[in-house]
């Protein structure tokens, strides 16, 4: 990865602060990065008008379709 100086200096005080290696803290940061990421594009978040509107679509009759769907067996269950 390239960086420049500026940006590897600041990251190895950061490092050291921790006690811990430049390779070391960079993954571990890296990867706390990624994770939260991937973990805020999988969480919905909704206000509570969008959260009353999408409880009470729960409660709507479903259409046909979706009601036979369930009702099929799974190809993994056959």
């Amino acid at each position: 990865m390239r960086v420049t100086q500026e940006q590897k200096d600041l990251v190895l005080r950061a490092a050291t602060a921790n006690g811990s290696s430049l390779s070391s803290f960079a993954v571990s940061s890296l990867l706390d990065a990624a994770a939260k990421v991937l973990a805020q594009a999988d969480a919905w978040t909704l206000s509570a008008k969008e959260f009353d509107e999408f409880a009470a679509s729960l409660n709507q009759p479903h259409d046909e379709r979706f009601l036979k769907l369930l009702r099929h067996k799974p190809v993994w269950r056959q």
